[in-house]
């Protein structure tokens, strides 16, 4: 009987795990990204020159796994997708996106 109570609450659990995980990459990456790429546009001066399109690429590469992860949602929920084959591709386009975000803060770190 106790088994019971508690087996709806582990899918949950585990999606909410598997989403933990995989959102680490992009937690490593997007306050450099952001801090830097506002930094790199507010010198500028608002001119378009280089400097304020690394700063917008930093910008999107802050916020593309989100975006990724919010579209990847978006078409499970109306494709009527099952919930836990849909949470699996949600978070595996937040990790990849975020492994490209990440990627690209450490190769700026570098230059």
């Amino acid at each position: 009987m106790n088994a019971q109570v508690h087996e709806p609450a582990r899918p949950v659990l585990t999606s909410l795990v598997i989403t933990t995980l995989a959102a680490v990459p992009w937690i490593l990456a997007v306050l450099p990204l952001t801090l830097n790429g506002m930094q790199q546009i507010e010198e500028s001066g608002g001119f378009g020159t280089r400097s304020v399109g690394l700063g917008i690429t930093m910008l999107a590469l802050a916020a593309l796994p989100l975006v990724a992860s919010a579209l990847v949602l978006t078409y499970g929920l109306t494709a009527r997708m099952e919930v836990h084959k849909m949470v699996q591709i949600t978070a595996a386009a937040l990790f990849f996106g975020g492994l490209v975000s990440f990627l690209f803060a450490v190769l700026l770190a570098m230059a």
